[in-house]
C-alpha cells in the first residue's frame, strides 16, 4: 500500500482518466451489457500477470539450486510480499483502464459512421508507390501467425507493465505508467472518432469493393474476424467486440513496449523495436489495418510520451525545489 501511495503522481490521474471516460461511456451506452462483458477483462489480466510472476519465481528457484525447492519458493514469496501487493494494485488499476477501453471500443461502433476506409486505402497505395502494402507482406501469413499477433501481444503488454511497475521511481517511469492509460483511453478512442475505419479485412463486407479479395489469412484471424463482424451486425456486445482500424492499438501498445524498454531496460530495446516492427507488419499482412493506422498510432504514442515525460519532469523539479534545504 505504501508504494501505491508513493505512486500517486501517476495513479491519481490514471484513476481520474479512467473514471471520466467510464462516465462518458455510461452516458452514451445503448446497453449495460457492454459493461457486463467488459468486466471479464481484469480476470484475464490477473491470470496472465500471475503466470508471468510464477515463471519468474520458478526461475529464481532454479538458479538458487536449493535443497528444498518448495521452501525456497516460500522464501521468495515472503521476501517479495510488499512487491507482490504493489504489483497486485497496479494490475488492478491497469485492468480497470483496459476494461473501460474495451467497453468504449464496443460502444463507439454504434455512435460513429465508418467513412475513412477508401481514403486510407488510397493513401496507403500512394505511400507505397502504387502498391497496396498488404501484397508486400502476405508472405508472412503462415499457419499460426494469428496466435502470434493476438496472444503474444497481450502477454507482452502485461509483462511490460509488471517490469515498469517494479522499476525505481522516476519522472520517466511515472510518465510510462500514465502513458499506458492515455493510450488506451485517449489516443485510441479520439483518433477512432476522427477517422473511423473498419480495416482491409472488412472492406468488402462493408460494400466498398473487392480491392482486398486476394487477402488470405490464417484460421485464427478468420475466426476472430467472423466473430467481430457477426457481433457488429447483430448490434451486440461481447468480450473483445468492436471494430476499429485507425489507429492500430496493436502498434500503439507495441510502441509503448519499446519506449518502456528504452527507458527501463535499454538492453532489451532492440528486441522491443523488432517486436513492434513485427506487429506492424502483421497488422498489415493479416488485413486488420492499413499501414497508416500503424504509422499514425506509433507517432501519437511517441509524441504523447514525450509530452507526459516533460510534465512529470517539471512536476518532479517543482516538488524538489519546494523541499526545505537542510541547515
Amino acid at each position: 500500500m505504501r508504494r501505491l501511495v508513493e505512486d500517486r503522481d501517476w495513479i491519481v490521474p490514471a484513476l481520474a482518466l479512467t473514471g471520466a471516460v467510464g462516465t462518458c461511456a455510461i452516458a452514451a451506452t445503448p446497453s449495460y451489457l457492454f459493461l457486463l462483458h467488459a468486466t471479464s477483462t481484469p480476470i484475464g489480466c490477473f491470470i496472465i500477470a500471475t503466470v508471468i510472476c510464477s515463471i519468474w519465481a520458478t526461475w529464481q528457484v532454479i538458479l538458487a539450486r536449493p535443497v528444498s525447492p518448495l521452501r525456497e519458493m516460500w522464501s521468495i514469496i515472503s521476501r517479495h510480499r510488499s512487491g507482490i501487493g504493489h504489483l497486485t494494485g497496479v494490475v488492478l488499476v491497469a485492468s480497470l483502464g483496459l476494461m473501460v477501453f474495451t467497453w468504449t471500443k464496443s460502444m463507439l461502433n454504434f455512435h460513429v459512421v465508418f467513412w475513412a476506409d477508401r481514403a486510407l486505402a488510397e493513401q496507403d497505395r500512394a505511400l507505397f508507390l502504387g502498391h497496396d502494402p498488404w501484397t508486400l507482406f502476405s508472405w508472412m501469413n503462415f499457419r499460426y501467425v494469428g496466435h502470434v499477433y493476438h496472444r503474444s501481444w497481450f502477454v507482452a503488454i502485461i509483462g511490460t507493465l509488471l517490469v515498469a511497475a517494479s522499476a525505481p521511481r522516476s519522472p520517466e517511469r511515472s510518465a510510462i505508467m500514465l502513458h499506458y492509460f492515455v493510450l488506451w483511453l485517449v489516443i485510441g478512442p479520439v483518433i477512432h472518432m476522427l477517422m473511423p475505419a473498419v480495416g482491409p479485412i472488412f472492406y468488402e463486407r462493408m460494400g466498398y469493393g473487392n480491392r482486398f479479395a486476394g487477402l488470405v489469412v490464417d484460421e485464427e484471424t478468420a475466426r476472430i474476424a467472423d466473430y467481430l463482424w457477426t457481433t457488429y451486425q447483430a448490434k451486440g456486445s461481447l468480450l473483445g467486440s468492436g471494430i476499429s482500424a485507425m489507429p492500430s492499438l496493436h502498434v500503439v501498445m507495441s510502441t509503448w513496449i519499446a519506449i518502456t524498454a528504452r527507458v527501463i531496460a535499454p538492453r532489451l530495446f532492440p528486441w522491443a523495436v523488432a517486436y513492434a516492427m513485427l506487429i506492424f507488419a502483421l497488422s498489415i499482412s493479416l488485413g486488420w489495418h492499413y499501414a497508416l493506422d500503424g504509422i499514425v498510432g506509433a507517432s501519437a504514442a511517441i509524441v504523447s510520451y514525450l509530452l507526459l515525460r516533460s510534465i512529470m519532469r517539471r512536476k518532479h523539479s517543482t516538488e524538489c525545489s519546494a523541499l526545505p534545504v537542510p541547515s
